[in-house]
């Protein structure tokens, strides 16, 4: 799947690894809530290392990450900058039907 990448600069002394997408860190941030709720399942499951926990979790989700492969791309959201052209051309197609 990847691969582990050393990186030889002062500032970033973390190791990276390679995946499909490129470089990234090892380390992964996660919001306090989402924290909250990763070590209470570390500690439901008795895991002392969080990438014991990690393990069992994509172990166990691994038919619905499958099924993703089979499911399209969500489509990109509409920036806003666009949204006023596309509603200046329905509003100027709803005005000529008068």
């Amino acid at each position: 799947i990847g691969r582990v990448v050393r990186c030889s600069g002062r500032k970033d002394r973390h190791s990276k690894v390679s995946t499909a997408r490129g470089t990234k860190d090892r380390r992964v941030r996660l919001s306090p809530r989402t924290a909250i709720q990763f070590y209470d399942v570390q500690d439901r499951l008795g895991y002392d290392r969080p990438s014991k926990a990690i393990d069992w979790l994509m172990k166990e989700a691994t038919a619905a990450i499958d099924a993703l492969r089979e499911t399209p791309p969500l489509q990109a959201p509409t920036p806003p900058s666009e949204w006023a052209a596309a509603l200046d051309s329905e509003t100027e197609g709803m005005l000529g039907q008068r």
